[in-house]
């Protein structure tokens, strides 16, 4: 039974070892790609993304738009094009526009805002930043590193029980010498198993490398732009929509949704609760970023 156990601890520790190579291997593959590209500077969408993930992407396009006199917003959040602007060119204003075709109910501030972040426009801006080893996703954006999460999460079930049977053994047959090699591999296998779970996560948590991190800095420390569109956006995506020059543009732009009217004699509402893209200072982020001032700390890191 001991040379059992021994053999099975053995086979979990290739199992993690050969993991954690390949995963840092392919991690490495970032930060090359990284520095092969470190000359290029991210946009304004790009850097929004690392501040405050998809739902800051949203609300700068629409903040941008609405300082352009592109669109209009009308009382009730609702969003209206502008006739005789020109057409957009960037594929997530266009996408806008597509949505703004919608019924007058569909068009409110909140809902496109929230189409927008979910929309694929979105997604290949945090792709392209995944690409360029500035966006460390957590949920594994790549086929090598789901099979080395995968492989980790296995062993962090397989481990404790291997633990559990080992130490039962030990007790019952006496020997606790003989045991003593396979305890301790099943030990080992769990404990490294534990501590790469923060490098190949599978929950949505979103962190900038150190990359991002510098680019991010850098964008905060500018204070001059190469076009008036860059001086309009780069505000909106470091700082969120309270960047927006109208107090009252503003205001509907981060309008909740209304609340439901409480039915004829009901005692409670039915109204739920609704959490934005932006709270009224337009700096909250989303995503593992850093809303508002991002200089004082930013999470996340290689």
């Amino acid at each position: 039974m001991a040379v059992v156990l021994i053999i099975l601890a053995a086979v979990l520790g290739a199992v993690v070892i050969a993991a954690v190579v390949v995963g840092e291997r392919t991690q490495a593959e970032f930060r090359r790609k990284a520095r092969e590209q470190e000359d290029t500077e991210p946009d304004y969408y790009e850097i929004a993304h690392l501040v405050g993930g998809p739902s800051r992407v949203a609300d700068t396009a629409i903040g941008l738009l609405a300082e352009q006199g592109r669109i209009r917003v009308s009382r009730g959040s609702t969003l209206h094009r502008v006739s005789g602007m020109a057409p957009a060119e960037h594929p997530l204003e266009q996408r806008v526009f597509k949505m703004l075709r919608r019924r007058a109910e569909d068009r409110t501030a909140y809902k496109i805002r929230e189409a927008l972040a979910k929309s694929e426009e979105v997604a290949e801006v945090e792709s392209r930043l995944a690409d360029r080893g500035l966006l460390i996703l957590g949920y594994s954006p790549t086929v090598t590193l789901r099979q080395c999460n995968s492989a980790l999460a296995v062993i962090r079930v397989l481990a404790p029980l291997g633990i559990v049977v080992t130490g039962i053994t030990m007790l019952v047959t006496g020997t606790p010498q003989a045991m003593m090699p396979g305890l301790v591999g099943f030990v080992a296998c769990w404990v490294i198993a534990l501590a790469a779970r923060t490098l190949y996560a599978t929950d949505p948590y979103i962190r900038y490398s150190r990359e991002g991190r510098r680019h991010l800095k850098k964008a905060l420390r500018r204070r001059t732009y190469d076009s008036d569109t860059d001086a309009i956006a780069m505000p909106l995506a470091l700082h969120g929509l309270g960047k927006i020059s109208d107090p009252v543009v503003f205001v509907e732009l981060i309008a909740p949704p209304p609340q439901p009217e409480k039915s004829h004699g009901s005692r409670r509402s039915d109204a739920g609760s609704w959490s934005g893209g932006s709270d009224s200072s337009g700096t909250s982020t989303v995503g593992g970023g850093c809303g508002g001032g991002c200089g004082g700390g930013c999470g996340g890191g290689d």
